[in-house]
């Protein structure tokens, strides 16, 4: 392992489909949680809900080989 500190940008470089991936994911949650969550929420509610659970699908594919790299 490397003690170099994380950048952002770094990690785009490297990995720029999956940044894509993510945010797509990021995008379309949040476009389905306005579109599909309760209408008692509050819309900016349901957009932060849809992209949080987008994030979320994205992770559940990727971690994994985000960890095993070096």
């Amino acid at each position: 392992m490397s003690s170099e500190p994380f950048s952002l940008f770094e990690a785009i470089r490297r990995h720029p489909v999956r940044v894509i991936g993510l945010m797509a994911c990021v995008i379309a949650g949040a476009t389905l949680g306005a579109a599909y969550l309760p209408e008692s929420l509050s819309m900016p509610r349901r957009l932060g809900g849809g992209a949080l659970l987008g994030g979320l699908f994205w992770l559940i594919p990727s971690f994994g080989r985000l960890i095993g790299e070096s």
